[in-house]
């Protein structure tokens, strides 16, 4: 079927011409708003808790091997503790001090 309306004549182009403008507006709409919310700028900032188990976590193979010496010594009957010292770090540790 074939409409010839001549009031239709013209129609189509000024529909698609308006479909572009609303997309063109559209996409303008999305970059500024893009850029006003930082997409596109990604940036990542770590908490100093996060940072101290980080380094916590970089430094337990070193921890780890304290842990087996120290077991070692025990297992073998050859750790022997100051009794002197433990004392004074337990007074210290009442008092507040460090």
């Amino acid at each position: 079927m074939q409409v010839n309306d001549p009031n239709l004549h013209g129609l189509s182009s000024q529909a698609t011409q308006g479909t572009e403008r609303a997309q063109n507006h559209t996409e303008n709409a999305r970059s500024q708003n893009a850029t006003k919310s930082g997409i596109g700028s990604d940036s990542v900032e770590i908490s100093s808790f996060a940072q101290q188990v980080n380094d916590l976590r970089e430094g337990s193979s070193a921890r780890e091997a304290r842990v087996e010496e120290l077991r070692n010594l025990v297992q073998s009957g050859r750790y022997e503790v100051d009794g002197n010292a433990v004392a004074s770090r337990i007074v210290d540790e009442l008092l507040g001090e460090k």
